[in-house]
């Protein structure tokens, strides 16, 4: 566990670079600003910081050793602009201007804001119902794995 959180401090502030577009090419400013109005009204835009913040507090706690003004350091060269700016070519790649556009569009709307604002909730209660279902999966395959003599309680 604690190597893969290193793992992935280490990727998110190596200096990777994503790709232009898909294509290799640049993405236009204005379709690049659509992107971020999209990121903005989906909160895509608060994401980034939100799973940083939990994995900052993850490793203080895993890594008691390692102390706070070292997390703190760390704290203060995360920039959630430079994630953005990673963000809007992955989404060139996959949509097209006129989709971003009919998103931003639907975002907009009555039932879109509806939408952004019933999601923390339907996350929330998916994630809590995904981890019921899963410790409930896990303890059938347990079971069916002593059953049939592959492993001991």
């Amino acid at each position: 566990m604690k190597i893969k959180v290193l793992s992935l401090l280490v990727l998110l502030f190596s200096g990777w670079q994503a790709p232009l577009s898909a294509a290799g090419e640049r993405v236009s400013v204005e379709r690049a600003e659509e992107i971020r109005k999209l990121l903005v009204l989906t909160g895509s835009d608060k994401i980034g910081m939100q799973v940083f913040s939990s994995m900052m507090e993850s490793n203080r706690r895993n890594l008691p050793q390692v102390p706070d003004e070292f997390w703190n350091e760390v704290i203060k060269e995360f920039k959630p602009d430079e994630l953005i700016e990673l963000v809007v070519p992955i989404y060139a790649k996959h949509l097209t201007h006129e989709e971003v556009k009919a998103l931003v569009r639907f975002y907009q709307s009555p039932l879109g804001r509806k939408l952004i604002a019933a999601m923390p909730g339907i996350t929330r209660d998916s994630l809590n119902l995904g981890q019921m279902w899963g410790r409930s999966v896990g303890e059938r395959v347990k079971r069916r794995l002593m059953e049939k003599g592959y492993i001991q309680s």
